[in-house]
């Protein structure tokens, strides 16, 4: 490493000067050639233009993480390289390049060199700063994105089982209105009174004659009234079975409401699993747009092939940053362009026959 070299290495990291040991003079080679020395180089502090220091600027522009956001990005280790250790590194790659070529340099050449040096890896580092802020804006902006998406589909869960419990509910009382509208059940009390006004019917055709009995005669000519009253008891007592259990009209309008309601529930609960399915990462199909059921893109639009191969595009990437399995096939989807999806020319011209 030359003077010039160490002069700088002590700026940046506030070390003293020492004079290193003399060197041992090797034996001479009388076949081999010396090589040309390089110039001395200034005193230190007298090297031309003031640099920043090196070591300085990698901890200025340095950046201090947590280590809790380390390890809440999945970091588990890593690799500690100190500035002084990279401006050794950098050092000494810079000085064995210009000792190779120093028969070419004079003293002006290797300053200019050295200086660009330490101007462009600065710059470098500027650059990777700025990329690491970019990413780790990135990120966080990602995480509330994931975070915003999960308390989406927890909302979205809890709307479907409400949907569900409700839908449940409704189908079970329409169940029970359509059987109260289909068929009545007599109760017992009343089929009590039915039997009671059946045997005092009879009874009395049988005194007046009208009806004998079993062995007594021909029973005919009593059949007539005795089916008029039986039909008239059992009208009256499917009458009072229906006004016990509701207006038949009532029930229909019951009926009715409920079906209605029944199939609103269906339709709502349709479109939020569809949500749901969607937000969950669930295959998607080729052309649909992501916010389906949310102000998605209308057939109708204009250039809607185009706008829609587009939205399908932004809809991958989405779900690979969202952490969700995208094919090789589907990465490598060509980017839709605009002049792949004009009308051709003579489309929408009608032919003439």
């Amino acid at each position: 490493m030359s003077d010039e070299w160490r002069d700088f290495v002590r700026e940046t990291t506030g070390r003293k000067r020492k004079e290193p040991p003399p060197r041992p003079q090797p034996a001479a080679q009388p076949a081999a050639q010396p090589k040309p020395k390089p110039k001395a180089a200034p005193a230190g502090g007298q090297r031309g233009e003031p640099t920043e220091g090196l070591g300085k600027r990698i901890q200025d522009e340095a950046r201090v993480v947590p280590l809790d956001k380390l390890k809440k990005g999945g970091t588990k280790f890593v690799r500690v390289i100190s500035p002084d250790t990279i401006v050794r590194i950098v050092g000494e790659s810079l000085e064995n390049a210009l000792a190779e070529h120093s028969f070419l340099l004079d003293e002006d050449e290797r300053k200019l060199i050295a200086k660009e040096a330490r101007v462009g890896f600065s710059q470098l580092l500027i650059q990777h700063k700025q990329l690491q802020a970019e990413r780790v804006e990135l990120q966080d902006k990602l995480a509330e994105e994931v975070k915003a998406r999960d308390k989406q589909q927890e909302e979205l869960e809890q709307q479907v089982n409400r949907l569900r419990e409700q839908l449940e509910s409704d189908q079970t009382r329409l169940e029970r209105e359509r059987e109260r509208a289909e068929g009545v059940r007599i109760a017992p009390a009343s089929m009590d009174e039915l039997e009671r006004r059946l045997e005092g019917c009879a009874r009395r055709l049988v005194e007046e004659g009208q009806l004998g009995l079993p062995g007594e005669g021909d029973p005919v000519p009593g059949l007539a009234t005795f089916r008029e009253q039986f039909a008239g008891a059992v009208a009256e007592v499917l009458r009072a079975e229906r006004k016990r259990f509701g207006a038949s009209a009532e029930s229909q309008e019951a009926i009715e409401l409920l079906e209605r309601r029944v199939a609103k529930l269906s339709r709502a609960l349709q479109e939020k699993e569809g949500d749901l399915n969607v937000l969950t990462g669930d295959e998607l199909r080729a052309g649909e747009s992501y916010y389906e059921g949310s102000g998605g893109l209308s057939a109708e639009a204009k250039r809607f092939d185009w706008k829609a191969h587009l939205l399908r595009r932004m809809t991958l990437q989405t779900r690979e940053l969202l952490g969700h399995e995208v094919t090789d096939a589907e990465r490598e989807e060509p980017f839709p362009r605009r002049s792949d999806f004009r009308p051709k020319q003579g489309d929408g011209k009608k032919s003439k026959a």
